[in-house]
């Protein structure tokens, strides 16, 4: 997905690097800085259809274009690296299943929501192995540029 936040941007969708839709950007909008970004599964019933599995997530402090999009998809490619904010790649290649990201202190919870309490991971270096016979994680990062 790419979202421009001011309302000359437009909102895309990309399913496997393929358009799925767009629409233009209606009025400008931000992240609120206390709301979680949720990675796979939303809380908001209209975002719920998007839920799923992924390959990785990043943030670009620009939207990236079609082609760009098609980059990603096709091979991984860090398209502009001056403009990479985070990323995080959850992959099987990568020392089994791992996440990876360029900075900040990794935290962790059990749950999401009121009741979360993030904690720092122990030892935690990009790239981070992690067993799926271990209990079910939710991480965010502190500390982002």
């Amino acid at each position: 997905m790419t979202y421009g936040q001011t309302t000359n941007d437009t909102l895309t969708i990309y399913i496997d690097g393929v358009l799925s839709a767009s629409n233009p950007v209606t009025s400008a909008w931000s992240w609120p800085l206390t709301q979680e970004i949720e990675l796979g599964q939303s809380h908001d019933s209209y975002w719920k259809r998007f839920d799923g599995d992924m390959d990785d997530f990043r943030i670009y402090s620009r939207v990236l274009t079609d082609t760009e999009i098609s980059q990603v998809y096709a091979s991984g490619a860090l398209v502009d690296t001056s403009a990479l904010k985070v990323q995080y790649t959850f992959n099987k290649a990568l020392y089994g299943q791992s996440l990876v990201w360029p900075f900040g202190t990794l935290l962790s919870s059990p749950v999401l929501g009121p009741a979360a309490v993030w904690t720092p991971v122990p030892g935690a270096v990009s790239p981070m192995p992690f067993e799926t016979s271990q209990p079910a994680q939710f991480y965010r990062l502190v500390g982002l540029p």
